[in-house]
């Protein structure tokens, strides 16, 4: 007989004619899920009447919804706790403040979270005009995190660096999950384009678009860069940008390998990740890897060929390290983007929808 799961999503969830879309990473997970639960998803719903498709994927199995209000946080903690009293388990997404009174007060459920990037690292650099409470915020915030990963029969995380820093709470309940990952394709590759991408859900500064806008100056017009992703209207204006094609949120899986087949370099210059997942879509369609040093890449990727920027707010070192992988010869990028294709390959032997089954068949 299933058991009941709650699962708490802060991600976007669009309604639309009786449909709910959302990230198809998401749905993957949740399909495997419903496999063995009854499943109740909470998450703030918004119903879009002409609904423009970002996306494109919708949640296609039997399964509750209760809708969370935006921006109500008494009503959305309140509401979380006294839904999750009644079920069997409770499937989270960490970091976030909705999770406080589940975490401290919710001892009857069992709990599943998920933990996506590094909070302590996001914050602080987003709120760094806080700094003078960001001490007691993160430390506050941290032994909250302890109480729920201690409290969790199982922790996922995506990265090795954020495996070693929440194993220590639970030892035997923490482990890596990856992204869906089609091994198999044939991957036609155009060798001669000259093209970088820039690839992310949110392009922002935290993500590294200012220093791209910077480097790009100092760089030949003959270099062009590609940027996908949702540009939020408070970040820098993407006017007038000299050699960026700017095309936007993209969830058509064939268009966004396009243009992973016609970059020859992924750009990654982000500042506090958990693990960039796009580098595996990069890498599996023969890119070369240009990326700030974050730890989890350095850890997870051992003995692939990534090329690290030392410091990414150093316009002048970004600019020479993009000049001298367009300058790579066919080659040795042949060369470095075969090697790191056999060992991706090595590194992931299933899907993510069958891993999170695997793993979730084990509580």
């Amino acid at each position: 007989m299933k058991k009941n799961i709650l699962i708490c999503h802060y991600g976007e969830i669009i309604k639309q004619n009786n449909r709910y879309y959302t990230n198809s990473n998401m749905i993957t997970y949740f399909q495997s899920i419903s496999k063995k639960y009854h499943v109740t998803i909470a998450a703030p719903i918004t119903e879009i009447k002409n609904y423009k498709n970002r996306y494109t994927s919708f949640i296609d199995f039997d399964c509750k919804y209760f809708n969370l209000r935006k921006g109500n946080f008494i009503y959305n903690n309140i509401s979380l706790l006294f839904l999750s009293f009644s079920y069997y388990l409770t499937y989270i997404f960490l970091p976030s403040k909705q999770f406080i009174l589940i975490a401290l007060l919710n001892f009857k459920t069992k709990i599943i979270s998920y933990i996506g990037s590094d909070f302590t690292e996001t914050f602080v650099y987003r709120n760094y005009r806080l700094k003078f409470l960001i001490p007691l915020i993160v430390s506050f915030y941290l032994i909250i995190e302890k109480i729920m990963v201690t409290r969790s029969v199982l922790t996922f995380v995506t990265g090795q660096k954020l495996h070693d820093q929440y194993k220590k709470h639970n030892v035997h309940k923490v482990t890596p999950i990856t992204d869906l990952l089609d091994l198999n394709q044939n991957i036609s590759k155009d060798y001669s384009s000259k093209r970088f991408l820039f690839c992310s859900g949110k392009i922002s500064k935290q993500k590294g678009i200012i220093s791209l806008i910077e480097s790009v100056k100092n760089l030949s017009s003959k270099i062009k860069i590609d940027i996908v992703g949702e540009w939020p209207e408070y970040e820098e204006s993407k006017n007038g940008l000299i050699n960026i094609d700017y095309h936007g949120y993209i969830t058509d899986k064939l268009k966004r390998k396009n243009f992973y087949l016609n970059a020859r370099t992924l750009l990654i210059l982000s500042k506090g990740e958990g693990f960039p997942r796009v580098i595996y879509e990069g890498i599996l369609n023969r890119c070369l890897i240009l990326s700030t040093k974050i730890e989890s890449i350095e850890k997870n990727l051992k003995g692939f060929k990534i090329f690290f920027i030392d410091d990414r707010d150093n316009i002048k070192e970004v600019s020479k390290k993009i000049n001298e992988l367009y300058q790579i010869n066919e080659n040795d990028f042949k060369k470095i983007t075969d090697h790191n294709l056999k060992l991706l390959k090595n590194l992931f032997k299933d899907d993510s929808g069958k891993q999170f089954q695997n793993l979730t068949n084990k509580i």
